[in-house]
């Protein structure tokens, strides 16, 4: 069954719906893994990492290409120089170390195209903050701008600072003019 839908286009990487058990969703891989069919799950799972691998449209450097296969190669040799001695279970291990060489070689490439991906997106970053022919930068106009209007309000609120100025001012001289009204009017009683 499996095979005929991969056959007819199916995405092994697809994921169900999500559940309150299992909220990201599960991959065909892992379905089967829980069922205890190891070998489809194994070959749906290096399915799903080739042809994701192969969806990327990432450009990578071939010394960054380079480093990836190599270190996946070094882990898949290094799991088969222990290998078990006998002919049945060689070829059986080959087979298996051949599916894992291309699954740590598909991660190792994806790894180091988002490697890759992230440093250019960061680079991105760094070059948006140019600087002009005056020597401001973006970020510093920015800056500016905000200053610029904090200090300079809107007309309504010099108005209103205006008003409060009159206020106090004019309380200011009606409580100026009242004492001197009062010690006129002491001296007039004192006379």
């Amino acid at each position: 069954m499996a095979a005929v839908l991969l056959a007819s286009g199916a995405s092994a990487g697809a994921v169900t719906d999500p559940s309150s058990q299992d909220p990201v969703g599960k991959t065909a891989a892992s379905i089967a893994a829980t069922i205890g069919h190891k070998g489809l799950a194994g070959y749906l799972s290096e399915l799903s990492l080739t042809s994701h691998l192969s969806s990327l449209t990432l450009e990578e450097s071939e010394f960054s290409k380079g480093s990836a296969e190599v270190e996946a190669e070094l882990t898949v040799n290094s799991v088969s120089n222990r290998s078990l001695e006998g002919s049945e279970d060689q070829v059986s291990l080959k087979n298996t170390l051949a599916a894992v060489r291309n699954a740590a070689q598909a991660a190792a490439r994806i790894q180091s195209a988002f490697r890759a991906r992230s440093f250019r997106k960061r680079q991105h970053k760094e070059a948006g903050v140019s600087i002009d022919d005056y020597g401001i930068s973006s970020r510093d106009i920015q800056g500016l701008s905000a200053l610029s209007r904090l200090t300079f309000r809107n007309p309504r609120d010099y108005n209103s600072a205006a008003i409060s100025i009159q206020k106090k001012y004019r309380g200011y001289k009606g409580r100026k003019d009242f004492l001197t009204l009062r010690q006129k009017v002491v001296k007039i009683q004192l006379v």
